[in-house]
């Protein structure tokens, strides 16, 4: 079957939703072009100025060839309309809106349908969060998306064009700064020479919807997006975060090497664990554990300091068939006053970790306006660090980014009425 069949939407091929070597084949086959100038279409869509009709591409290729192009019905504007950039919040943090069909214009009428996704920039790096559906099925009752029920899945293209849409818009804040400074005679070049600070260099899947509810298109979009020549995220800087559809998780691990794995664990018993996320009433933590401990054991058979100082700090798990350029899993805990954030749980965390490769991601909460649940004191977060810590466990803060703009995780979603577990 043609590699590029399921990029196909309506009467026109989406050309984001392919691998380098699929739109190569796309356009030999069609129009029997040459890697090179198929390659120059590559740079156009995944570098400055990052082109989002094909039209835009005349500096990269020849016009004649791009109207032959469009004549086969490619499309290079990712199924997505044109993103809506919301006013940063105090700390810089973005909210990109997206209208699905990329014959929307922009449209928003019906927000609730919208696809979201946030820039945070920092000092060192700026990373945006990606959605992977509109909605989610999961229902977790700290989630605000997990209260809107799930609409649809995103295709890879949909996913692969919030990044670009994100580096678009870096590109232009840093074209006018320098317009701004009276920069006249800087070349294009120099301009796409942005630092790793104002582009995007991180990408992290834990926006709307549960990234292995979606594993294909997920699996392909991360391809796509750590390619190099290309957008080339760095496979050490890109995260799929699951609320644990075992499964799944084993299908990714195995199909997968180009991303960092998170499980959002959130509890340290069933009971609770069941109550505040319901998939674990199918997925409970016996299983995810088990799992955890055969994908990223801390002690494997055989491992010596020298097998780990070779493999960069990376164990293989060969007889479990999972691919191996991963470090660790990152652990996600959400600090819910009261539900989850004792002394105790901190304890059974040890416990339940004790035999697996992991960092632990403790999260704030993020209130809004159908919120059940209530961040934890601060002396409860700082007592639950110092507990993991001394346990030897390597455990950070994740403070609360975009809070004020309805930007934070645990935040994105037009949400009407709580959706029962």
């Amino acid at each position: 079957m043609d590699a590029t069949k399921a990029t196909m939407t309506s009467l026109r091929w989406d050309l984001k939703g392919m691998s380098r070597d699929e739109v190569r084949l796309y356009c030999q086959k069609k129009l029997h072009w040459k890697p090179n100038r198929t390659d120059a279409l590559w740079k156009a869509m995944y570098g400055p100025p990052y082109v989002r009709q094909v039209v835009e591409a005349g500096p990269f290729v020849a016009k004649h060839a791009l109207e032959a192009l469009s004549e086969t019905g490619a499309d290079l504007r990712g199924g997505l309309a044109e993103a809506r950039v919301e006013d940063a919040a105090e700390d810089g943090t973005r909210k990109l809106l997206f209208a699905v069909g990329a014959d929307s214009d922009g449209a928003l009428e019906n927000e609730r349908s919208a696809v979201e996704a946030v820039l945070i920039p920092s000092a060192k790096r700026t990373t945006l969060c990606v959605s992977s559906q509109v909605g989610c099925a999961m229902k977790c009752q700290f989630c605000r998306t997990g209260q809107m029920g799930l609409e649809q899945n995103l295709d890879a293209a949909q996913i692969v064009e919030q990044l670009v849409a994100a580096r678009r818009a870096c590109f232009s804040r840093h074209n006018r700064a320098f317009e701004e400074e009276g920069t006249t005679s800087v070349s294009q070049t120099d301009r796409g020479g942005m630092p790793h600070h104002i582009q995007v260099s991180n990408v992290v899947f834990m926006g709307m919807g549960e990234p292995l509810q979606n594993v294909d298109a997920v699996v392909k979009a991360v391809d796509i997006m750590t390619t190099s020549p290309g957008l080339q995220i760095s496979p050490n800087k890109v995260t799929v975060s699951t609320c644990g559809l075992v499964p799944q998780m084993e299908t990714f691990l195995k199909k997968c090497d180009r991303a960092q794995l998170a499980l959002s664990l959130h509890a340290t018993t069933d009971d609770v664990r069941s109550l505040i996320m319901p998939i674990n009433r199918v997925h409970p933590l016996h299983d995810l554990i088990e799992l955890m401990e055969a994908a990223f054991p801390k002690h494997p058979p055989g491992a010596t300091g020298r097998n780990l100082v070779a493999s960069g700090g990376s164990f293989p798990s060969e007889s479990a068939g999972f691919k191996q350029d991963r470090r660790h899993v990152c652990i996600e805990y959400v600090m819910l006053r009261g539900v989850n954030d004792t002394k105790g749980d901190a304890l059974r965390l040890v416990q339940l970790l004790r035999n697996i490769r992991c960092k632990v991601n403790l999260i704030e909460f993020n209130a809004y306006p159908t919120a059940i649940f209530q961040a934890s004191h601060p002396e409860a977060t700082e007592e639950f660090v110092h507990t993991l810590k001394d346990a030897g466990l390597v455990a950070t803060l994740r403070r609360s980014r975009g809070d004020d703009a309805m930007a934070a995780c645990g935040q994105l979603g037009r949400v009407k009425a709580p959706v029962a577990a």
